[in-house]
């Protein structure tokens, strides 16, 4: 494929708006106008041009309107959980139980801030990359070891964009090299919001040291779009309707009533207590009022708000589809809900979550942070390897597992890991990764309560296996 040169690339940008001398984006979250001649031209061009205004609309909703949020929350929950566990694949499994003890010990100190651990950093760099569009952090090497730091995706500088010649170039703060591919990242010192900003100046950072976690819509993108942007428009007119069913349901809440004089007699309409022609008095339970002749009381009546509500629902399951969420995890309604939906919902939400972990967040975050980790550890002298710089390839190898995806029936899901564990689908190590934990760790931990009901003469639970077989005799 032949590098695409800057002025080739300003030359998309240009093509989507011929003919007309004003630019208009072409994602509706960044406009909020409709637009009947609806088209779309490169990624490369429309993305740079409206991720800036989208990020901080997506920003707006995803910290005040409680569906908006609840979406993201879901997806860092599912995606991640506690975290994310690696599994060596070395051949040795003593080497496997060295570098889990070590990881262990890494990932409670991975934060450079020290604030979380590894896994709150894999959850925070996930909720940035679904609600600001990317998430952005740099592997720094210290005398402790390696650290994460995360950065604002406002730190990466948006506007830095140059040819540096011979084919290289910098399109929005991203560096390519002559080949096209990434060689660092023009990242401010400070925020750019701070009282200074227009004196901060971005620095080049080599891309082996920083993390970039987006979602690659389309070739030549290089900057990511928040997730829900497809919602955006429609997410501010679930606002309104909402204020209108409110508003509504509180007008028919206050029995406006309309008093009419057919006669013109200009008399008080009741007896009670007035001001003018306003009742001043409460009307109570069983109050039976005096009018006098020619005058008639109206309530007033206002529509009924069940289908704004249907339609309000309507409307919330196409935000939960702009997410990939099943709408559940987002408006909390379990009302029409039975197992046959439930379970047709996570399979199918399942499925999206796998794809997202192994095509994304793997290679982008942790593959690079597991290899950057093994080379630290193994050049500072914190782990013992003769054979890294000969062979690194065994120690680079890992598999990771993410948390188990919801399921509608724990019971049913643990009688499907046992069986796949039972017929060799699944291994007994995959599934305590699943759920969080280290495999090595679970086993030391089960050997200790062994030894300890052995020493004070505890005798063990019985298994399921063994009251089979004490039903069969």
């Amino acid at each position: 494929m032949a590098q695409r040169t800057l002025p080739q690339i300003a030359g998309d940008v240009w093509g989507a708006f011929r003919g007309n001398r004003q630019m208009r984006r072409r994602y509706d979250a960044a406009r909020l106008v409709s637009d009947r001649n609806a088209r779309f031209t490169t990624y490369a061009g429309e993305v740079p041009a409206a991720a800036g205004l989208i990020r901080t609309r997506s920003r707006y909703y995803g910290e005040n309107n409680p569906y908006f949020a609840a979406a993201i929350r879901t997806l860092a929950k599912d995606l991640v959980g506690a975290e994310i566990v690696p599994g060596s694949t070395h051949p040795d499994p003593a080497t496997q139980k060295l570098l889990a003890d070590a990881w262990a010990k890494f990932s409670a100190a991975a934060d450079f801030d020290r604030l979380t651990t590894l896994g709150g950093l894999e959850a925070a760099l996930v909720t940035d990359m679904a609600r600001d569009g990317e998430g952005l952090a740099i592997m720094r090497n210290t005398p402790d070891g390696l650290r994460i730091q995360r950065l604002a995706p406002e730190m990466l500088d948006d506007s830095k964009s140059c040819d540096l010649g011979g084919g290289a170039f910098v399109q929005n703060g991203v560096e390519f090299d002559s080949t096209g591919r990434r060689a660092a990242y023009w990242i401010f010192r400070e925020a750019p919001a701070n009282a200074f900003a227009a004196h901060i100046q971005s620095e080049r950072v080599t891309a082996e040291d920083v993390l970039h976690l987006f979602d690659p819509r389309g070739p030549g993108q290089c900057r990511g779009l928040p997730w829900g942007a497809a919602a955006i428009k429609r997410m501010g007119e679930i606002d309104q309707l909402e204020d209108a069913l409110l508003v509504g349901n509180k007008v028919a809440a206050m029995l406006c009533g309309v008093v009419t004089d057919e006669f013109a007699s200009g008399t008080a309409p009741f007896d009670g207590d007035q001001n003018g022609s306003t009742l001043t008095g409460s009307l109570e339970p069983g109050t039976l009022l005096n009018l006098g002749a020619g005058k008639k009381v109206t309530f007033s009546t206002p529509a009924q708000s069940a289908q704004g509500v249907e339609f309000l629902a309507s409307q919330l399951r196409a935000v939960a589809s702009a997410f990939g969420v099943p709408p559940h995890c987002v408006d909390s309604d379990y009302s029409r809900a039975n197992y046959s939906s439930l379970r047709a919902s996570l399979v199918t939400y399942a499925g999206r979550l796998d794809q997202i972990v192994h095509t994304i967040i793997r290679p982008q975050l942790l593959d690079r942070i597991w290899r950057r980790w093994i080379t630290t550890e193994v050049l500072r002298g914190a782990i013992e390897s003769p054979d890294f710089e000969s062979n690194p390839e065994p120690w680079l190898a890992v598999e990771w597992f993410p948390p188990a995806p919801p399921v509608a029936d724990e019971i049913k899901a643990a009688q499907a890991d046992a069986l796949q564990i039972a017929n060799g689908l699944k291994s007994r190590s995959q599934a305590i990764r699943e759920r969080g934990y280290a495999p090595e760790a679970l086993d030391a931990e089960r050997a200790a309560d062994a030894e300890r009901a052995k020493a004070l003469g505890l005798d063990a639970p019985a298994s399921p296996h063994d009251k089979e077989s004490e039903d069969a005799e």
